[in-house]
């Protein structure tokens, strides 16, 4: 198996891209409603002095900020808490989060995970490193919080037709290293068993 293809880096990979394909919906969503907060003004207060228009719209540093804070926190605690641990992100590529009794996080601990990952921003992102660090690709969200997260398990039809990569991920999120099991044993023997008895 390909180093850049085990279950631990793939999943560092899909944390990653699950990360930034959620920070970029929030961006989105900020940019819409600074958007929408400048027409408001131009349409709706068009009786106010120009001045104290521009004064309000040379405010929208503060407001972008403000916005950002409150759009960033209540996407994703509303999102693990109501969604049992699943950003949109995290939905589309298959990832979930738990706490320590896999279980869907708490309130708080969904709260604790965005407070956390405003910190690691805050450090230049040289706290989000971390999980590179370790075997068990816990960083400084994980430990404040009291999750973790690891793939989504497979649906049924997923788990009766298990391919290479459905296995490697499933032997992962049970604790066991697929590096160092035959995944060839799991394959179909269609009938060949059969012939070598046989024989």
């Amino acid at each position: 198996m390909s180093l850049l293809n085990t279950p631990k880096l793939q999943l560092i990979r899909l944390r990653l891209n699950a990360f930034c394909f959620d920070v970029v919906l929030v961006a989105l969503l900020v940019q819409g409603i600074n958007f929408t907060y400048i027409n408001f003004l131009k349409t709706f207060f068009y009786l106010i002095p120009s001045s104290i228009q521009r004064q309000l719209i040379t405010k929208m540093g503060d407001v972008t900020l403000i916005n950002s804070f409150i759009i960033y926190f209540s996407y994703f605690t509303l999102s693990y808490y109501l969604s049992e641990g699943q950003t949109l992100g995290k939905m589309v590529f298959r990832l979930k989060i738990q706490n320590k009794n896999n279980e869907a996080p708490t309130l708080w601990q969904s709260f604790l995970r965005p407070l956390m990952q405003v910190v690691c921003i805050a450090s230049n992102f040289t706290l989000f490193l971390i999980p590179l660090m370790r075997k068990d690709l816990c960083g400084i969200t994980d430990w404040i919080s009291q999750t973790t997260v690891g793939f989504e398990a497979p649906t049924a039809a997923e788990s009766s037709k298990p391919n290479k990569e459905t296995l490697e991920q499933n032997l992962f999120i049970h604790g066991a290293d697929a590096e160092l099991i035959d995944l060839d044993s799991h394959r179909p023997n269609n009938g060949t068993d059969k012939k070598d008895t046989a024989a």
